[in-house]
């Protein structure tokens, strides 16, 4: 990701119904499916702001963070966050086989070059009966210059997703999507987006992080966890988003 970017999502993090929601979700699915306790290590890659990495610190004794951005790197420090390097996952991780119990990947796949290259590794340093959580954008035709400009590679179908994942070596065990309330606004304004600035470049391309009112961002944190009340029961068939949860086999 883009240093511009991660600093756009620095000043979100704390309280855009975006990161909110995402964070909430995936904290939520890793106690669900990785309850903490005992001296587990858990590990971040392109933690990027930091405020998850700093959220998954509270939960479990060990928790690690990877991202190859200067700027990520720094907002560590800001968070108190000292278990953290620099480097690139495509390269190969700083670390043994099978060091961790959890890896999570929050919108860091679709970044890579060779996800599937990353996905291998990612199994390399993950514990038998440990897994993986990852939340990658959904539906490869929705693949717009906003995409461009935040560095996506791709966005993933579901399918894609879990035989990427299977085919490193995990087994996914909850497949979902995910911001489902606000996907069909969300495709007519890109729709519309995409018709304004046709022809224009990629860097040109406003952000989808659109300001909202503060009574509308709550209402917006509510669906999101509306939709995380659901997901305990279901998978939700479409949305702007995949988040997954995978064991090592």
């Amino acid at each position: 990701m883009k240093e511009a970017s991660i600093r756009e999502l620095r000043e979100l993090e704390d309280t855009y119904w975006w990161n909110v929601g995402k964070r909430e979700l995936l904290l939520e699915l890793a106690a669900r499916y990785f309850p903490p306790g005992g001296s587990d290590r858990v590990l971040e890659i392109g933690f990027g702001p930091g405020r998850t990495l700093k959220e998954l610190s509270a939960l479990y004794p060990f928790v690690y963070g990877v991202d190859v951005a200067d700027a990520a790197i720094g907002f560590s420090i800001t968070h108190g966050l000292k278990l953290v390097a620099q480097a690139d996952a495509e390269s190969g991780l700083p670390f043994r086989d099978r060091r961790f119990r959890l890896v999570v990947c929050a919108d860091f796949l679709e970044h890579m070059q060779d996800d599937s290259a990353v996905l291998k590794e990612i199994h390399r340093v993950v514990e038998y009966g440990g897994g993986l959580i990852v939340n990658v954008p959904a539906y490869p035709s929705l693949y717009s210059n906003w995409d461009k400009a935040m560095g996506h590679k791709r966005r993933y179908s579901r399918k894609e997703l879990a035989e990427r994942i299977e085919t490193a070596g995990f087994e996914a065990i909850k497949l979902t999507c995910t911001n489902t309330f606000i996907f069909p606004v969300a495709i007519i304004m890109r729709k519309i987006k995409g018709l304004l600035l046709r022809g224009g470049q990629s860097g040109d391309y406003p952000s989808d992080f659109i300001p909202v009112p503060a009574a509308l961002n709550s209402l917006l944190i509510n669906m999101y966890r509306t939709e995380r009340f659901l997901i305990r029961r279901m998978n939700l068939p479409f949305g702007l988003s995949i988040a997954a949860v995978a064991m090592k086999v």
